[in-house]
């Protein structure tokens, strides 16, 4: 999936690094998210631009693990994402419509690219 973000303030700012995502359930429980950042690509700060985007590839596995459930969701199925830009603190809430992550919930991701 590509997560894209957008620069909705009226001046620059700037990114560097992995954005961090926490999956959630329709009824508010927190379902634990591992993101595991590539180890093959490099960071880069980004200077964003008033309405300009910058995204990271996420990826993650949809079938079970020998040890997780096999007879339905692997994982709980999140209704919600709430994703934080690097070395912020207040997260963007958004919907999920992907299903469950399997894997015990690790999505891999790549640093945020413009």
């Amino acid at each position: 999936m590509n997560l894209v973000l957008t620069n909705v303030a009226g001046f620059r700012c700037s990114v560097l690094g992995y954005p961090r995502v926490e999956l959630v359930t329709a009824d508010g429980q927190t379902i634990p998210t591992v993101m595991a950042p590539s180890t093959t690509s490099s960071v880069t700060r980004l200077t964003i631009a008033p309405g300009r985007r910058v995204s990271s590839v996420l990826h993650w596995i949809g079938i079970p693990l020998s040890d997780e459930r096999q007879d339905g969701p692997c994982e709980p199925t999140p209704s919600r994402a709430e994703v934080t830009p690097p070395q912020e603190v207040q997260s963007l809430v958004v919907s999920w419509s992907f299903g469950p992550v399997c894997g015990h919930g690790q999505i891999d991701t790549d640093p945020l690219r413009g």
